[in-house]
């Protein structure tokens, strides 16, 4: 049976190729492991505001994710 790592990320096209490019990478040193990706929602996602967004700084994509 083989062990399954969870991956989360967020569902921006972007960041789910850079996740993609390092599972890849991944599976080729770890072949027996299987990873999952779990696209993660954070506030910035849902909030589409510029202004709110500028104020809030990276900490809104980052915070729900770490």
């Amino acid at each position: 049976m083989r062990s399954t790592i969870k991956v989360g990320t967020r569902g921006s096209a972007l960041a789910l190729a850079q996740t993609n490019q390092i599972l890849t990478r991944l599976q080729e040193f770890h072949p027996k492991l299987n990873f999952v990706v779990v696209p993660i929602k954070t506030a910035g996602d849902r909030n589409t505001s510029a202004a709110e967004l500028r104020k809030a700084g990276k900490g809104l994509f980052v915070k729900e994710i770490e």
